[in-house]
């Protein structure tokens, strides 16, 4: 399978070529990061990820249109001004230049976009680093539903492969979107796997309870939906 590689002073001159094509931006990086690697991405046949799989109806993108974002390096510097696709299937971040889509090596630990998903636009933000828990590792990534200094709303967005029959018809595959939602305790450091309901919140969270119970008295929600539970967790993190 052929893969190129980039290091060093080759990074730093792609990376130039970044501030150059998109007006309006460009790319923090210094000397310290010139060891960050990047590989053209090709899928598991050496076919470029920019090819469509026709034998699986749907897609495995986040977002097919591609979007504006920046992403953090895990040496703490920042690009900024970047083309990103997020690839739920593979939990893999993208980057394009050129028509050629790109992946980081393991280099990420954090990253953000803006895309236009149908007429609206969608701002997401994405974060590894977190406990392993139910096979995932410290280099997964979650998207960060509600962010805080006490707890944080994490979603671990994926696309798996379902097979489907029909009666005298053929078999087909299809993409299905799956979420699972998670807690992080941030002084702890604890992983916690919940569900959008009042009760999960409440067995992962017994310390907050009277607040929790309180919120939903006072608000009358359910705590069922990600807009709630949002609202929530910004009142949790301004205690």
């Amino acid at each position: 399978m052929k893969k190129i590689f980039f290091t060093a002073a080759a990074l730093l001159g792609c990376l130039g070529s970044f501030s150059q094509d998109h007006a309006g931006g460009g790319v923090s990086i210094d000397q310290a990061g010139a060891n960050i690697a990047f590989t053209e991405a090709y899928d598991k046949d050496g076919k470029p990820l920019t090819n469509v799989n026709k034998q699986v109806f749907g897609s495995p993108l986040l977002n097919d249109n591609w979007g504006n974002g920046r992403a953090i390096l895990k040496n703490g510097f920042v690009l900024k001004n970047l083309e990103l696709q997020f690839d739920l299937y593979r939990n893999e971040l993208h980057f394009r230049k050129n028509n050629i889509v790109y992946l980081f090596v393991d280099s990420i630990k954090e990253f953000s976009f803006e895309f236009k998903d149908s007429l609206e636009m969608r701002s997401v933000v994405f974060r590894n680093g977190y406990p392993a828990i139910q096979k995932k590792t410290g280099n997964d990534f979650y998207q960060v539903v509600a962010d805080g200094g006490n707890v944080q709303l994490l979603n671990y967005k994926t696309k798996e492969i379902r097979e489907q029959y029909e009666y005298l018809g053929p078999l087909h595959k299809e993409y299905e979107l799956k979420d699972a939602y998670f807690i992080y305790l941030v002084k702890t450091g604890e992983l916690k796997s919940v569900s959008l309901k009042k009760s999960s919140l409440l067995k992962a969270l017994p310390a907050q309870a009277a607040m929790i119970n309180a919120f939903a008295d006072k608000n009358n929600v359910s705590l069922k939906s990600e807009k709630e539970v949002i609202e929530l967790f910004n009142q949790l993190n301004q205690e």
